[in-house]
């Protein structure tokens, strides 16, 4: 199991022989070993076809917001929030993404993030969003969380609600519009010392 955050909210997943991507923005290089790609919304820091095409071959699947569907990719499973699939047998939950108190990315946008079930324990990747009714209600093992302000939780508002729901541990990204370092000693500081932070 290994986990990388490439860039922004950019992730990278390698289990069981599968590679999974969220997000993929300023890939490097192409790497056409894509298995699964999931996209959290629609907005281009997010949603980088050119990204996108330097990861897909011919069997990835890229999974999706319905309100995203479009023409642009084959192989795309597109899912709604509060709803459950299963993709080359992982199985995950799809939970509504939006922030209470902005009006960046609206509950009616219906974005998502993404809950999977890999090695027996569960992995949150949120989307952009700051602390919600919805996802207050998510038990994760690990949950990989946006603290970079202004469109997200702020590093303080993300110690706060992972101080709520517990996970084991926490992987902080989206600094692209922040000073990083900062960003991360004070979340750090801030998280529960029972909690552990990946970075």
């Amino acid at each position: 199991m290994k986990i990388e955050i490439l860039y922004h909210s950019s992730i990278r997943i390698e289990s069981d022989g599968l590679i999974i991507y969220f997000d993929p923005y300023k890939i490097k290089e192409k790497r056409k070993d894509a298995d699964i790609i999931f996209v959290t919304h629609s907005h281009l820091d997010h949603y980088s076809k050119k990204d996108i095409k330097k990861l897909i071959n011919t069997n990835t699947i890229i999974v999706e917001p319905e309100v995203m569907r479009n023409n642009d990719f084959k192989n795309v499973l597109y899912v709604n929030p509060n709803s459950k699939v299963d993709v080359l047998g992982i199985s995950v939950d799809v939970v509504p993404s939006y922030n209470a108190n902005k009006n960046f990315h609206k509950k009616a946008d219906n974005f998502v993030g993404y809950i999977l079930y890999l090695n027996n324990e569960t992995y949150y990747v949120m989307g952009d969003c700051d602390e919600n009714a919805d996802n207050l209600l998510v038990k994760s093992d690990n949950v990989l969380i946006p603290i970079g302000g202004k469109y997200t939780f702020d590093p303080k508002e993300a110690a706060a609600y992972i101080n709520k729901i517990k996970p084991k541990r926490v992987y902080p990204h989206h600094l692209s519009f922040t000073d990083a370092s900062s960003a991360i000693e004070i979340f750090k500081s801030l998280v529960d010392k029972n909690i552990e932070v990946v970075i």
